[in-house]
């Protein structure tokens, strides 16, 4: 198998050709998903400061989950209170 040799201005070329096909894979990767930083190895501690602002968002929606359901469960039994004052109201209404 024949060696080629390229100049140095093919080898500069060549060089940024390859380094413009990183830099643009990289861009279409965040741009799919969003993210500026995907992997550790892009910038650790921007990976790990975002993925630990991402579990405490997490566990923010969780406790506002539970609240939601506490207030529902609240009104629901807001409403079985009510419920129990009328009939006790019209119990009164009829034996008196």
């Amino acid at each position: 198998m024949a060696d080629v040799t390229l100049s140095a201005v093919t080898q500069r070329s060549l060089f940024d050709t390859q380094r413009l096909s990183a830099l643009q894979q990289v861009s279409q990767e965040r741009l799919s998903t969003g993210l500026r930083v995907n992997r550790p190895t892009d910038n650790a501690q921007s990976f790990f400061a975002a993925q630990s602002l991402t579990n405490r968002a997490s566990r923010l929606f969780e406790a506002k989950d539970r609240a939601n359901q506490a207030v529902s469960a609240l009104g629901a039994a807001q409403s079985g209170i009510n419920a129990i004052n009328r009939l006790a109201d019209l119990a009164e209404a009829v034996a008196l």
